[in-house]
């Protein structure tokens, strides 16, 4: 194979664009941002990625998308609530429901795990009184 063959991207209709997202959007959440990516990756124009948007309203919502990552994030990676904000606002969720996926978190749990993770640096920092 040649370079050129390797590299090259299979550019998509929007329509088979659309069935690819709509499978992507069943299997996992997926915010506009993630589906505006993946359709630069495909060829698309933006005004036909923007029509495809508008027929996935049923498929991508953000208010989801981010109430769902704010949940696997502190369950699944331990983020805490600084780097959750950060990587959504990289992701351009909007500011309002960060704000309302954040609210919805478990606080006490947030807390609890912070304390345990100061107690395990506290045995290992060195420090002199």
């Amino acid at each position: 194979m040649q370079p050129d063959e390797i590299r090259k991207k299979k550019v998509k209709t929007p329509e088979q664009a659309l069935a690819a997202l709509m499978r992507l959007c069943a299997r996992a959440e997926k915010s506009q941002e993630d589906a505006r990516r993946l359709m630069r990756g495909w060829g698309l124009a933006e005004r036909d990625a923007e029509g495809v948007l508008a027929k996935l309203v049923r498929f991508i919502d953000d208010a989801r998308y981010a109430g769902a990552f704010v949940r696997e994030k502190l369950r699944l990676s331990g983020w805490g609530e600084y780097k959750i904000r950060t990587a959504l606002q990289r992701k351009r969720i909007d500011r309002a429901l960060i704000d309302a996926a954040l609210a919805e978190a478990d606080r006490p749990a947030m807390g609890e795990r912070l304390r345990r993770q100061l107690e395990r640096k506290a045995r290992t920092a060195k420090y002199s009184t």
